[in-house]
């Protein structure tokens, strides 16, 4: 324990000496926003084959991201898009400067790669709340990905994971002492109702994706990609990436990456088609599904019902 606690020190001084030497330009970055389990890795490692890039890793996981909890930052924060905070502007700028860096952020990339690389892919997971402010702060040349999946496969997949399985199966919601908290207390008495770790892992994804969904620059000034279409039409759904991009992609190794698991990708599921994308439906009962239903109502949710396949599909709308 002493051991590893260490060499973790060592390692977060050797990536903060390192990061005084980088510079990125913060607008030519790739950035991918998505919630945990949404399939952003997989989407990350198929975007980091264009050349030159190097992958920076959930930046905003607040157990590694000292600088944002010391401004009081939450797990899932939201910022009015008009909004001027300047700390928090300061911590995204070096952010995508490559400027924190930590053995957390760096765990999938190398000090060769971010030496050699031009671009960063910077790859968010609970910083959905957060897309319109930073796309009127900067001025990204590539619009950054916004990834959609269904809730209900979300919750079902984090459910099982060791991050979320440890949390009781009955749990209250309590809204988090945070800045602009206005977004949970406008629902206070509904979220009094909250009984169980299924409906609170439900509404965290309906406030902070709702504030994207209903922004009128919803897959405008960002992509906005359902990741069942991802999963059902791979290659239009590239297409997409590329022509908004413009940029190019060796085409066997993507098709490659596009049929590999991603490493954080639950083994036993399937690997393709409806399949996968109804994979969800075996873990949630029908009385979960009711119980669910009844917090997608209330947060008024269009893109998303009970079915598997997305009610509203973004990917090809752009």
């Amino acid at each position: 324990m002493f051991y590893n606690r260490l060499k973790n020190q060592l390692l977060d001084y050797y990536w903060h000496q390192l990061s005084k030497i980088l510079n990125y330009d913060p607008i030519n970055n790739f950035i991918i926003f998505s919630e945990p389990r949404g399939g952003s890795t997989w989407v990350t490692e198929i975007i980091s084959l264009i050349p030159r890039t190097a992958i920076i890793w959930e930046p905003l996981h607040l157990d590694y991201a000292k600088n944002f909890r010391e401004i009081n930052f939450g797990w899932r924060q939201y910022i009015p898009e008009n909004y001027k905070w300047d700390e928090a502007y300061y911590l995204f700028q070096k952010v995508f400067s490559g400027k924190i860096l930590n053995t957390w952020t760096t765990q999938i990339t190398d000090s060769r790669r971010l030496f050699n690389s031009k671009f960063l892919i910077i790859k968010f997971c609970r910083g959905n709340a957060l897309l319109p402010w930073l796309t009127k702060q900067f001025q990204f040349n590539k619009k950054p990905i916004y990834l959609l999946r269904h809730p209900f496969a979300l919750l079902s997949s984090q459910m099982k994971h060791s991050g979320w399985s440890n949390m009781p199966d009955k749990i209250s919601f309590d809204i988090p002492n945070i800045p602009f908290n206005h977004i949970y207390n406008s629902h206070k008495e509904f979220l009094k109702t909250i009984k169980y770790k299924d409906e609170l892992l439900l509404v965290n994804w309906c406030i902070t994706n709702t504030i994207v969904l209903d922004n009128k620059r919803n897959n405008i000034d960002w992509i906005t990609l359902n990741y069942e279409d991802f999963v059902l039409e791979p290659k239009n759904t590239m297409t997409r990436i590329i022509n908004e991009w413009n940029v190019d992609f060796d085409y066997k190794l993507l098709i490659k990456q596009i049929n590999k698991r991603s490493i954080t990708g639950d083994s036993r599921s399937p690997l393709k088609g409806m399949n996968q994308v109804k994979y969800w439906e075996s873990f949630l009962t029908q009385n979960q599904i009711n119980r669910l239903r009844r917090v997608l109502d209330y947060f008024n949710v269009k893109s998303y019902t009970t079915d598997p396949l997305p009610r509203i599909s973004y990917t090809f709308e752009g």
